[in-house]
């Protein structure tokens, strides 16, 4: 007998365990939650599973009370239906042409500009633009040349090129006249001459010499008349006719010829081409330690002198 209960004892742990986890199962397990220790478990169960004697086990879902009588039946879940094909939606209405919707039958007015704000003051209207600026018209011009001479005619065989200085210098009027003084002077070389004989002769002309120019931009041309007189000084040494010197007088008559181009604000440089014919009216003759003679008769025929040049105009 007490073998007996001792094997029941013994027998007895394993029993009660299994039919208390039994038990717990079969009834959601709401007393065995309640008498298991949380922290028993290491890690700690998760979401859904009870800690029972140190192991995590699942808990059943409970039954839950019975609906009551007279409720309506539960819904039953419904499967999805196929989903319409893509492009199969009924197209939308279509817009009307932008050329469909009539016109508006008003007409916007511009809204009145208000008063300006007292606290600042208005701003004057901008000024009317001023046409461009002309040039000032130009007064005084001063013509330095440089250049030769040749001269032509009956007597003038022996005379060859030289040297031809001078200048213009006056007033500007309206800017396309001017009226000019002109001088000149000439140096004649003679060649050529009987052995024993020298001559040398240097002839000086005034004339008034207007101008009338044509201007394109910067480039100017100006040509006119010129009439003044002129008159020559010579030396000669000669067997035949004797020594001393004397001088020629007369008339010129001629014109000039300028191309200019505008190389700086009042400046211009160019060429002058000029023709001169030179009449004689008198003619004087002196002696070493003699007295001076004049004739207005048997004199030479006029000369013809060409000269080119390059000139130097300043024009304010």
């Amino acid at each position: 007998m007490r073998d007996r209960r001792r094997r029941f004892r013994v027998c007895r742990a394993p029993f009660l365990g299994g039919c208390l986890m039994l038990v717990c199962l079969l009834t959601g397990g709401t007393g065995a939650t309640a008498r298991a220790d949380a922290t028993a478990c290491l890690p700690p169960c998760a979401a859904g599973q009870v800690c029972l004697q140190g192991i995590c086990w699942i808990q059943a879902p409970g039954a839950g009370p019975p609906p009551p009588s007279g409720s309506p039946p539960a819904p039953q879940a419904v499967p999805p239906g196929p989903y319409p094909a893509p492009y199969s939606y009924p197209a939308p209405n279509s817009y009307p042409p932008p050329s469909a919707y009539p016109p508006p039958t008003w007409t916007p007015y511009p809204s009145p500009p208000g008063p300006p704000y007292s606290g600042y003051p208005s701003y004057p209207p901008p000024p009317p633009a001023s046409p461009p600026r002309r040039p000032r018209p130009r007064l005084f011009q001063l013509i330095p040349y440089a250049g030769l001479h040749s001269y032509h005619g009956d007597g003038t065989a022996n005379i060859g090129p030289g040297i031809h200085l001078g200048g213009l210098v006056g007033f500007r009027f309206q800017e396309v006249v001017s009226l000019n003084g002109e001088l000149t002077l000439d140096r004649l070389d003679l060649s050529n001459l009987p052995v024993g004989e020298q001559l040398s002769e240097f002839d000086l002309v005034a004339t008034i010499s207007p101008l009338y120019s044509i201007i394109d931009g910067k480039l100017e041309v100006a040509f006119g008349p010129k009439i003044g007189f002129w008159i020559g000084n010579y030396d000669q040494t000669s067997a035949s006719r004797g020594d001393g010197n004397g001088t020629f007088s007369g008339l010129d008559l001629g014109a000039n010829l300028a191309v200019m181009g505008q190389v700086g604000r009042h400046l211009w440089l160019g060429g002058l081409a000029s023709f001169d014919v030179r009449t004689f009216r008198s003619s004087c003759f002196a002696p070493p330690y003699g007295k001076e003679t004049c004739a207005n008769g048997d004199l030479p025929p006029a000369d013809k002198v060409l000269a080119l040049s390059l000139l130097l105009m300043f024009s304010i």
